[in-house]
């Protein structure tokens, strides 16, 4: 990505509860960053991080003194033409352990907070620069269910042409259990924003209360 070939508007895209564009509206003044500002390299760099905190690391195989069986002698020492062997549990044998295989391991990789909300803050900026950050009022309540989110996004050219990252607020849970099986859609909470939702996706979608709540998150 070539930031030069960024827009240097940093307009919020405005749609109504059927998804019709009303207009657009600028960042706040607090959050803009210049194009010549938005470093990759660090949302790169949190992004990752984020992604390997998510690894369980349980993967593991049994070493020789974990895998059961095996206390005898398969054949006596001396005598037989074959290689001496002590177990038949040894790795060179079918059903035996494992030579320098996977551990238990914790991936885990501190982030450090403030870095955390200037990737964000720049991620915000990226999405607005390349016209792909937009917000919506509210959804249509009246009969709501999965089909009124889809139709409101299709109404807005937003899908099935993009994958979309729409925040919700905590109060808003309807949204979540009807929008979360939509193809194309992931849902993420605004009080738990998380970079790899935000940034692989190509488009982010904001609900007005969410919208705050992400801006407060920047602010503070």
């Amino acid at each position: 990505m070539i930031l030069e070939t960024l827009s240097k508007e940093r307009k919020i895209i405005l749609l109504d509860e059927n998804g019709n564009q009303i207009g657009t509206e600028s960042l706040i003044d607090d959050i803009i960053i210049e194009n010549d500002k938005i470093s990759l390299s660090l949302i790169h760099e949190v992004l990752e991080a984020e992604r390997w905190n998510r690894r369980q690391g349980t993967r593991k195989t049994k070493t020789r003194s974990e895998v059961s069986g095996g206390g005898k002698k398969p054949y006596r020492q001396k005598g037989t033409g074959h290689a001496r062997q002590g177990s038949i549990r040894a790795p060179q044998f079918r059903g035996g352990a494992t030579v320098f295989g996977p551990q238990p391991q914790d991936f885990y990789k501190k982030i450090n907070p403030k870095m955390r909300k200037v990737a964000l803050k720049q991620l915000l900026n990226l999405k607005a620069a390349q016209n792909a950050l937009y917000r919506i009022k509210a959804f249509n309540l009246n009969n709501f269910s999965t089909k009124t989110v889809y139709n409101t996004l299709k109404n807005a050219n937003l899908i099935p042409s993009n994958t979309i990252t729409l925040l919700y607020n905590d109060d808003e849970p309807y949204l979540f259990k009807s929008a979360n099986n939509i193809a194309l859609l992931k849902l993420v909470s605004s009080i738990r924003p998380t970079l790899p939702e935000l940034y692989f996706n190509s488009i982010l979608l904001f609900t007005d209360k969410a919208y705050q709540d992400f801006i407060n998150i920047l602010k503070n």
